[in-house]
């Protein structure tokens, strides 16, 4: 018999290997298995495969984004719708025929929509506030603690959106902020025009970056037993006699005469430090401001009855930064109405810087409840003196023209975020567009050809069928065949 054992087991090697080349690009699609098949060519897949999924993860980013955008643009519309009403309900208490237990279940209505908006405007998406701003962990909106009290509802976001890419290396901004949804403009100022505003008021520049109120505070004199230190605080006067020389000891006395005055207190909050000076932390513009003030002058002055004087006058406005830090951007202020509204100086404004003065729609809220309640309302939210029904209307009318203000606002800020969630969806089409070209571009340099692949396997399986022919009648090439 003829010895064919080690070209035919060659042969079935070479016909199993094309066997496995074929099966693995019908199978998947692939015309390579290894890079080391074509170099070249899985060069150009890599690329192509990477591209891919760049644009696979900005797809999933951008359909996050979309959700979110889409509860915003639902919660915006019932946001104005709740402002719809409360004007509505202000309209009914300026009717002659009103009386005070109809104001008074309209201030309740009132009071029902105000927990409405404050929990709508602190929606959250995917753990996240929709409206704070940069800082998404941060509660939108959130109640002062003696909120029973006085009413306020204090913004705790900024006015910086956080950016989605759209494109690898692109950026746009996605959704609105507080300032948007329930805070109205006081007034704006350009180059060379005055901004006007009060303490409660919060300003941002056209960069949305914001500006605070910065303290001017003065010292004067040294310690004596029975001296007089007067602390103007939040437009209040209070006098503390030092009990005798020891810093510690008139440095507490100050603390505490701050901390204790009525007017102050909720302005002003003072503590100390680990050398006694005076820590004045004064509340302005929603924000905490801290300054530290000595309690000794270096001077040695010792005449009795020195006068030592903390001023909370505020004579400059200062740019903050992204990052919540000062920076060396200020303006020049003057002070009206015992501090209670500040004005920037004549021309202060240059170049393209462009201000406003936000106001927050939840101080608005709570003037016209205690008006329909039939009070006023004192400069810290609280209720004052009573009104006559004369005082009453005056203040509604002003409360319907701010509510006015604010659902346009509202609607602004509306149409600002219908835009940014357009150019999402924009984009969302331009990226399913894109990956279906790189899908037909994957398929033309690194698909199979499955006509061809088919051709080649009929091919393979006569192949087979013929080389197990010919083993066959090898092997029956014998001598004992032959002599048969």
């Amino acid at each position: 018999m003829i010895d064919m054992s080690s070209s035919m087991l060659h042969h079935m090697n070479n016909l199993n290997t094309e066997n496995e080349r074929i099966s693995y690009q019908m199978s998947t699609g692939k015309i390579l298995d290894m890079g080391s098949d074509d170099s070249v060519l899985f060069a150009q897949t890599l690329d192509i495969e990477d591209n891919m999924r760049v644009y696979d993860g900005l797809k999933k980013q951008i359909e996050k984004t979309k959700a979110n955008n889409d509860v915003s643009d639902s919660t915006m519309s019932e946001i104005k719708s709740s402002i719809d009403l409360i004007k509505v309900d202000i309209l009914k208490s300026l009717n002659d025929g009103v009386d005070v237990n109809a104001r008074s279940a309209i201030a309740t209505n009132i009071s029902g929509l105000r927990e409405n908006l404050f929990s709508i405007s602190n929606t959250k998406v995917d753990g996240e506030f929709i409206f704070t701003g940069s800082d998404t962990n941060k509660q939108t909106f959130t109640k002062d603690s003696n909120f029973a009290a006085n009413g306020k509802v204090d913004f705790g976001g900024d006015s910086i959106l956080r950016k989605i890419a759209v494109e690898p290396g692109t950026y746009r901004e996605r959704g609105i902020t507080g300032y948007d949804v329930l805070m109205h403009n006081i007034d704006t100022a350009g180059s060379g025009e005055q901004l006007n505003f009060t303490p409660q008021e919060r300003i941002i520049d056209e960069n949305n970056l914001e500006w605070k109120i910065t303290d001017s505070l003065t010292v004067g004199g040294t310690i004596q037993s029975g001296d007089k230190f007067n602390i103007t605080v939040g437009g209040a006067t209070i006098s503390v006699a030092a009990t005798d020389t020891s810093i510690a000891t008139t440095a507490g006395l100050i603390k505490d005469a701050i901390n204790n005055d009525a007017t102050a207190s909720s302005n002003v909050v003072a503590s100390l430090d680990s050398s006694n000076n005076i820590i004045i932390s004064s509340k302005i513009v929603g924000k905490d401001f801290t300054t530290t003030v000595s309690t000794t002058e270096s001077n040695g002055a010792t005449a009795s009855g020195q006068t030592f004087t903390v001023s909370s006058d505020h004579d400059k406005i200062r740019q903050f930064d992204k990052n919540g830090d000062s920076t060396d951007t200020t303006l020049a202020l003057t002070t009206t109405g015992n501090q209670t509204s500040y004005t920037t100086s004549s021309g202060a404004i240059v170049g393209t810087q462009f201000l406003e003065a936000k106001h927050n729609y939840f101080d608005d809220l709570n003037v016209m409840i205690n008006a329909l309640k039939g009070y006023s309302t004192n400069t810290d939210g609280t209720k004052g003196t009573a009104l006559t029904t004369t005082e009453i209307k005056d203040t509604l009318r002003t409360s319907l023209e701010s509510t006015s203000n604010q659902f346009d606002a509202s609607n602004v800020g509306h149409g600002e975020l219908g835009g940014r969630n357009n150019v999402f969806n924009i984009a969302l089409e331009r990226i399913d567009a894109k990956k279906v070209h790189y899908n037909i571009l994957m398929q033309e340099v690194g698909g199979a050809d499955l006509a061809k692949l088919a051709v080649e396997s009929k091919s393979l399986e006569m192949t087979y069928q013929a080389l197990y022919s010919t083993v066959s009648k090898m092997y029956s090439l014998s001598l004992l065949n032959y002599m048969k």
